[in-house]
């Protein structure tokens, strides 16, 4: 009789999410409330460690700081991340890109830290999916021919994930 197959309970997989994000964005003098999407396209090496590139896009308007005028922003950019999840429920993330911030563009840098509320196991009885809450910051070091700027961004993410 042959032995019965083998049950894996970890192993190398796709690692993909869709996701909506909002909150803000902040620079000298000014601070404006952004909304977007983002997404996730990867590998997840195993249970504990995932390697992706996460493109993301927002948009946003607000006020300068002191003053009536008006400012509508976009942001456009993709990062390289390395993803830590532990016990199944909690993640942190950190990487790096590069961004476009209507017309200065620029590297920047990225952390994402939550959880998997809700989440199961796929037919092979090791890939998770489910739903991801978490929260995202970006800091944007960008430069043109006169100047330089720091911009950061604070966003909270909601979406589906497969890890």
């Amino acid at each position: 009789m042959p032995p019965p197959p083998e049950h894996r309970t970890d192993g190398v997989r796709f690692r993909g999410a869709i996701a909506a994000a909002g909150g803000a964005e902040f620079a000298s003098g000014f601070g404006v409330g952004m909304g977007g999407l983002e997404g996730r396209l990867g590998v997840q090496i195993n249970n504990l460690i995932g390697v992706y590139v996460q493109p993301h896009f927002s948009i946003g308007a607000g006020s300068v700081a002191g003053s009536t005028l008006s400012v509508v922003t976009g942001t456009a950019g993709v990062n390289g991340m390395v993803d830590f999840t532990f016990a199944n429920r909690f993640f942190v993330g950190v990487g790096g890109g590069f961004g476009i911030l209507n017309n200065p563009i620029g590297p920047d840098i990225g952390i994402r830290l939550g959880a998997y509320p809700v989440f199961g196991y796929g037919e092979n009885g090791f890939t998770r999916k489910g739903l991801m809450v978490g929260v995202e910051t970006r800091i944007y070091f960008l430069s043109d021919a006169s100047s330089s700027l720091t911009v950061a961004q604070v966003l909270g993410t909601i979406g589906y994930e497969v890890f």
